[in-house]
Order: structure tokens, then sequence, then C-alpha cells
């Protein structure tokens, strides 16, 4: 199968989710896949995370400019999401504030966008991948709607 690196992301995000349901054929053919995919997730987290030379500054600077920008929670605490601060409420504001801090920064901001350039064309990349399918009466029964429009790639369609 020839499929693009960013739509193996969603089907192996998918997958994880999946891990829990029961069943063992449905079992043996998700963790085929996601070791299958997670080979190739890895190229492109080589290339996403590969060792830059850090700015302090810049980053120092990024993080306290997240963290004012951020949603607060009822405490008024800055919302995470992981390790990520959640910014809905004042995008706009803190878009403009990154751009000024942007521009103090052009060099390393080159960089990253460099980077993230990289990346972006590796995920838009189709490579081939030999996957295992599931028929529709192998899955399990607690599976969700949600749960089968993600892994759908892997579930074979039968007429």
């Amino acid at each position: 199968m020839k499929i693009k690196r960013k739509d193996l992301a969603q089907l192996y995000n998918g997958m994880i989710e999946c891990q829990k349901l029961a069943g063992r054929k449905f079992a043996v053919t998700i963790h085929s896949n996601a070791e299958r995919i997670g080979k190739v997730i890895e190229e492109v987290n080589a290339v996403a995370f590969a060792k830059i030379e850090a700015n302090p500054e810049y980053e120092k600077e990024l993080y306290l400019l997240k963290r004012e920008h951020a949603d607060n929670d009822k405490n008024g605490r800055p919302l995470k999401n992981g390790n990520e601060f959640v910014i809905k409420n004042k995008y706009l504001k803190y878009s403009r504030a990154k751009e000024k801090l942007d521009k103090r920064f052009p060099e390393y901001v080159a960089i990253l966008q460099e980077r993230k350039a990289k990346v972006d064309k590796m995920l838009e990349a189709s490579v081939r991948i030999r996957l295992k399918k599931i028929s529709k009466r192998r899955l399990p029964e607690e599976i969700t709607a949600a749960q089968m429009k993600q892994i759908e790639l892997i579930i074979r369609k039968l007429f």
C-alpha cells in the first residue's frame, strides 16, 4: 500500500487508542501494524527532534510568552495540554507578540523553520508499507464508531 506518512501517523494514533480492546486477532493486527508504522514514524522523529543548538534566551522568552497568553483554569492558573500551554482566547495577541520575538532572533527562527519544512515535506511524502487488515466481523464488540473511523485503513472492506 502506498500512503502518506501523515496518514500513517493518524492511523498509528488511532491504533494506540484501540490497544485496550479485546480480541486476539484484533490485537495481533494492531500490534503488527504498530510495529511497522513505528519504524516509519521514527524516521520523521529523527528529523523533527534532531539536536540543534538551542537558544536559551529565545526559548525562555517564548515559554514566558506562552504562559502569559495561555487560557486560565478556574483557579487562575495557565491551562496546559500535556507540556503545551492552551492558547485560544488570546491567540491573536500571542501571535503578534511571537512575531516580535521572532524578529529579534531571525537566525534561530530560520533554523526552526527549516527543520519544520523538512518534517512537513517528509509527512507529505508517500511510502510503501504492507499493513495487515482485519475483517469487520473480527472487530471487538466494544469498538466505537470513532475508533473504527481512526483505523478504517486496516479494516477490510467487504461488499
